[in-house]
């Protein structure tokens, strides 16, 4: 998946788009990291509930990354277009 990402990162080098998603990249993976941690202490019912249904959320998040990216790009350059 990281793949995907960084190779439409680089689609539009230098720009703030680029920084914004690696945070935000670097940012699920870490929760992702924590939350498969956490997942291998002994938890109650819940709190396994809790983690499998947040880990979902961070994959999916994580999934939509290059689209938001492709759409932020698109619409970035529909501006210029538009303004020029």
């Amino acid at each position: 998946m990281d793949e995907g990402i960084h190779a439409t990162a680089s689609s539009a080098p230098g720009t703030h788009v680029d920084r914004d998603i690696q945070n935000i990249q670097e940012a699920l993976q870490a929760a992702q990291a924590y939350l498969d941690d956490a997942g291998r202490r002994p938890l109650s019912a819940e709190e396994a509930f809790d983690i499998q249904r947040t880990r979902g959320l961070v994959a999916a998040a994580l999934k939509a990354l290059p689209h938001v990216e492709a759409e932020i790009l698109r619409r970035e350059r529909a501006r210029r277009i538009k303004a020029g």
